[in-house]
């Protein structure tokens, strides 16, 4: 019996002898997070890779730009929003019996049914018809071949009405309502009026929140018209407050030198048509129109259209900016 357990002993030594020893070099000491239970071990992260990253790259589809766009712009089938409808002044699709025509050249049409005897505006054509398609007071609106031709007054002799027009609808809107045109208010001040241009002779005072038509502009003077037969009165600019399309007022000159219209603007293209002296007054648009001068010109300016004279037998025409001055 002793002989067996001292055998066992031989055998358990000899094992021990014959298994390594651990060195710093094979073999470190276990580690544990502090905190963790002991059958949790650490793993350690992994250390960055060598190759790097790739960035990536965003890309945008860019939006198509105007000149894509398609031309026409429908709503989808599933759509329910209405398209939104244009009410015109003028509509072209009015038929009716009123026909007018002009029975001579210089019939005047208003762009805005009342009386402006300063504005550039063009007139009916002898023997051509136009249709009535409205009324307001004492003016038809007309179409010529079904777009829109302005206001005449329907109590001048020289057209002619070819059927009754009692049945045209009347335009019941107030005349600010109109688009295009320009008003000054005193704004609840007290305003002197005067008769013309120059403030040389002072009329009544003007006073409240009303509108005036503002019908010609000149230097620092705003005029109107209340009637086709009168009065009319100047103001200061600076006493009223302007309102509206005030880029459309007919502006005054004077002008300094003889000279011409021309038929176009353009001292090449165009020729003489009109001629004109010294201290006339005209009355042109306040869009210069850039072309080349005069023959006789050679200095910088600018082309006006310009009427001289009265409204009814006034000529029409181009004159270089630098034959008049602006009143």
């Amino acid at each position: 019996m002793r002989a067996t357990k001292f055998l066992y002993l031989i055998i358990l030594w000899f094992l021990l002898a014959c298994s390594p020893i651990s060195t710093p070099e094979t073999s470190a000491p276990s580690q544990r997070t502090p905190g963790l239970p002991p059958t949790w071990t650490f793993t350690p992260s992994l250390p960055p890779s060598k190759t790097p990253l790739r960035t990536a790259t965003l890309t945008f589809t860019p939006l198509p730009s105007a000149t894509q766009l398609p031309a026409t712009l429908t709503n989808s089938p599933t759509s329910n929003i209405p398209t939104p409808s244009v009410t015109s002044t003028l509509t072209p699709t009015i038929t009716t019996g009123c026909i007018v025509s002009a029975l001579e050249d210089g019939v005047i049409l208003q762009p805005s049914p009342l009386f402006d005897p300063y504005a550039l505006v063009p007139t009916m054509v002898p023997s051509t018809t136009y249709q009535a398609v409205s009324i307001y007071p004492t003016y038809y609106e007309l179409l010529l071949d079904g777009e829109p031709a302005g206001w005449v007054d329907y109590r001048l002799t020289n057209i002619e009405i070819e059927s009754t027009c009692e049945s045209l609808p009347t335009d019941t809107r107030k005349i600010e309502e109109f688009p295009g045109l320009c008003f000054f208010t005193p704004d609840g001040k007290e305003v002197q009026t005067y008769r013309d241009s120059t403030l040389a002779e002072p009329l009544e005072i003007i006073s409240g929140t009303g509108n005036y038509l503002n019908l010609l502009q000149l230097e620092g003077v705003y005029c109107t018209t209340i009637s086709q037969a009168g009065p009319s009165f100047c103001v200061r600019a600076d006493d009223v407050r302007a309102l509206g399309a005030c880029e459309n007022v007919t502006r005054s000159g004077i002008t300094t030198t003889e000279g011409w219209l021309w038929s176009q603007p353009d001292g090449v293209a165009g020729h003489e048509s009109v001629s004109f002296g010294r201290e006339m007054v005209i009355y042109l648009q306040d869009k210069p129109v850039q072309g080349p001068p005069p023959p006789s010109e050679s200095g910088d300016g600018s082309w006006y259209y310009v009427r001289i004279g009265k409204q009814q037998n006034g000529s029409y025409g181009w004159i270089w900016s630098a034959y008049f001055t602006f009143r």
